[in-house]
């Protein structure tokens, strides 16, 4: 729906009880003490709570994947900096591009954790790049 001047202050009326909703929630007033003091029912506080609590959650996975498309960009910027090094067989810059690979594949959550891998056992041979086929051989 497009907003026009009717909706304009009620959309604002709305957002100010959900933030006084929350903040009062925050302070430890119940549903039913919010209520009361807005003049609202109980679902409604309830309704504003979780409704708020969303766009709070939305908000911060977009903040999140923004980070982490910064952070993604600057290590990328890293890694192109050291490729001639890299490439000359450096061994200092080696070990940064990996420290960089390792950094960017934990960004991007494609690592294992330490208790994933067990010593011989098939995370650990999946992790390394062993075909499930070969195993047992």
């Amino acid at each position: 729906m497009r907003p026009t001047k009717l909706t304009k202050p009620k959309d604002a009326e709305l957002a100010e009880r959900r933030a006084t909703v929350l903040n009062m929630r925050k302070s430890g007033a119940t549903i039913k003490q919010i209520a009361d003091k807005l003049g609202v029912s109980d679902g409604t506080v309830h309704n504003d709570l979780v409704v708020t609590l969303k766009q709070l959650q939305e908000r911060t996975i977009e903040l999140g994947d923004s980070l982490r498309e910064l952070e993604l960009a600057r290590l990328d910027s890293a890694l192109i900096a050291i490729a001639k090094q890299v490439q000359d067989g450096h061994l200092g810059a080696v070990d940064r591009m990996v420290k960089i690979v390792e950094l960017r594949a934990k960004l991007l959550g494609l690592t294992l954790q330490r208790t994933d891998i067990t010593s011989g056992g098939e995370p650990l041979k999946a992790y390394i790049g062993i075909s499930p086929d070969t195993w047992d051989e």
